[in-house]
């Protein structure tokens, strides 16, 4: 009986000898540090990290460009006081007279109302790698990252060069983009026609900065 069990102990040693010597991940032997070196993801698969989640509703940040509302108000508004003033004042009970200031009033409500609903609608994400643009014909444009494309040289703009957005029908021309004013949180778009847009988002520079890092100054493309 106590040879079978010294056989039996011997046969137990010797299987986890063999197991120790041919199976390099068991507990008991440190990890080699070069396996656990290859174990790591590569540069290559760090270079292409997987997109970030879809940003919630409450993520987006909105900001109107009512400039040109603004413009009318402050220009039409004081008009119309004025001349409703005149009107009431000299021919109170003029039918015509009456009649006409309605007719003014309508006329720049209107206008108001045009203005207002044709402002331009700009939407940053905060994950800062999407922006979505309704220009003044409501057509939505979104604009992520791996769309931007068409750096190139105008002269005819007032900063010397412009930014395209997107591409076809749905490209959005962008005089100048700066970004780092402040807080570096605050992106400041300039328009063809002069009017700034400001956007507001935690993480938008970042969007600025590939941007700007793209463009050189010269014709081009990115499609990082």
């Amino acid at each position: 009986m106590r040879s079978s069990r010294r056989d039996a102990r011997r046969l137990l040693a010797d299987g986890d000898t063999s197991a120790d010597s041919d199976s390099p991940g068991d507990p008991d032997v440190p990890a080699d540090p070069d396996v656990s070196a290859d174990a790591t993801p590569s540069s290559a698969d760090s270079e292409h990290p997987s997109p970030p989640p879809a940003p919630r509703f409450s993520d987006v940040q909105r900001v109107r460009d009512t400039d040109l509302f603004v413009s009318l108000f402050v220009t039409l508004f004081p008009t119309l006081v004025l001349v409703a003033g005149a009107v009431l004042w000299s021919a109170p009970t003029d039918p015509r007279a009456l009649a006409g200031l309605a007719a003014i009033t309508l006329v720049v409500a209107a206008c108001l109302a045009f203005a207002y609903a044709t402002r331009l609608v700009v939407t940053v994400d905060d994950d800062g790698l999407t922006v979505h643009v309704e220009p003044f014909d409501r057509r939505p444009l979104t604009v992520t990252h791996a769309e931007i494309t068409d750096y190139r040289v105008e002269p005819d703009t007032p900063t010397g060069h412009g930014i395209a957005l997107g591409s076809g029908r749905h490209a959005w021309w962008l005089d100048s983009i700066t970004y780092g004013v402040g807080d570096g949180e605050c992106v400041h778009v300039d328009r063809a026609d002069g009017r700034p847009v400001h956007v507001g988002s935690a993480r938008a520079a970042e969007l600025v900065a590939a941007l700007d890092q793209a463009n050189d100054g010269s014709t081009g493309t990115t499609t990082d």
